[in-house]
């Protein structure tokens, strides 16, 4: 009998431990997860997702060198961001445009001032200071 009451204890024990595991891998980013300034880091490789992409929290930048060109994207609370982009003079300027998040698919998307797609992401991952992104387009 106390055998018995062990093993129950034992897999009630295991059983809630696997649910709080699970509800933490799968808990949903939300749309204030990426509020923020994102620069691109190709130093660094997502290890499971070869074709991902990692950008930091511009407040970590410490990135460098600073000559090569980064990808930066501000994106505000209200959906308005600002992004770098090449312009037509040949030089990398901020502007304006608006950015969606689709949580059913994980998607990023970026459109500039004429409600275009400028870029598309994949969320891979997203830690607290860093995302993994792979370009959709």
């Amino acid at each position: 009998m106390k055998k018995q009451q062990a093993d129950k204890i034992i897999l009630l024990s295991i059983s809630i431990i696997l649910a709080f595991i699970y509800s933490a891998y799968t808990t949903q980013l939300s749309k204030s997860d990426l509020v923020g300034c994102w620069i691109e880091s190709f130093e660094e490789k997502n290890v499971r997702e070869t074709s991902a992409i990692i950008y930091k929290s511009c407040k970590e930048n410490s990135l460098t060198p600073k000559r090569r060109f980064r990808f930066k994207m501000e994106l505000k609370k209200n959906q308005s961001c600002n992004y770098l982009s090449l312009v037509t003079n040949d030089a990398h300027r901020m502007l304006p445009g608006t950015w969606q998040y689709d949580s059913k698919t994980s998607t990023l998307t970026i459109k500039n001032s004429d409600n275009e797609i400028f870029k598309s992401f994949k969320i891979v991952e997203a830690k607290q200071n860093e995302l993994s992104l792979r370009l959709i387009k």
